[in-house]
């Protein structure tokens, strides 16, 4: 690694090196990631190397760095270690190509939105948490080739598996 190794500690992401790490999935985090990819993406269309750990966060934040990355004119390369868990999975198959170490674990299941308030506001709610899953289906279908009948009978509870599984159903 160049460059000064505590930047890339505190910030997540080695433009040099063509590196980010996703662990938090968040506004604050992902933003940074953002940027830091569209940054990269300027100096030239070689690999860009993408680290997980994380225990998932907002589909809306993942969703806008799973878009950048899967629209990317550069070779995404995603590699998992520790845990993968929730929107973690659809940023993880944005990669071409994807890796795992031996001890990771997965974790899918379905949107949560976490809906309060009165009957009309939460019906809204859960629409677009209809629709969220929806896309996060879509995506993890396309990605994966197994079909969304296949995802949704994993996705209605915490479903934990290892790499054996992440290859057999085309995760990895």
């Amino acid at each position: 690694m160049t460059g000064n190794p505590d930047t890339f500690i505190k910030e997540s992401y080695d433009i040099a090196n063509r590196i980010i790490w996703v662990d938090d999935i968040d506004e604050e985090h992902i933003n940074k990631l953002y940027k830091a990819v569209l940054i990269i993406q300027q100096i030239s269309n070689e690999p860009i190397d993408v680290y997980i750990n994380s225990n998932g966060g907002s589909v809306y934040d993942g969703m806008a760095l799973y878009d950048l990355l899967a629209d990317s004119d550069c070779h995404i390369n995603t590699y998992a270690s520790g845990k993968v868990f929730s929107f973690a999975i659809p940023l993880f198959l944005v990669g071409d190509d994807r890796y795992a170490t031996r001890n990771t674990r997965f974790m899918i299941h379905e949107v949560s939105s976490g809906t309060e308030g009165t009957n009309t506001v939460m019906k809204n709610d859960v629409k677009e948490c209809d629709y969220m899953n929806n896309q996060m289906l879509d995506i993890i279908e396309e990605r994966t080739g197994k079909s969304k009948r296949f995802w949704k009978s994993k996705m209605n509870k915490d479903t934990y598996f290892d790499i054996s599984k992440a290859r057999e159903w085309g995760i990895l």
